[in-house]
């Protein structure tokens, strides 16, 4: 019995699953793992520090780098 292309490919990524690109970053000592595809790390950071001031202080006037 032949296979079809999805029964080929569900097959090949049982044995050959994907893994995940991941960079670690640390913002101001904690350490965050973000996938490679999402962002690039520079901006991760700046992105993680802006989400730490919002947390602290929720009136969007107030946050400056």
């Amino acid at each position: 019995m032949a296979l079809t292309p999805a029964e080929r490919t569900a097959a090949y990524r049982l044995r050959n699953p994907y893994k995940l690109k991941t960079t670690n970053i640390v913002v101001n000592g904690v350490k965050y793992t973000i996938p490679n595809n999402a962002m690039k790390p520079e901006n991760a950071r700046d992105f993680i520090k802006f989400l730490n001031k919002l947390e602290k202080d929720s009136s969007l006037k107030k946050i400056q780098k």
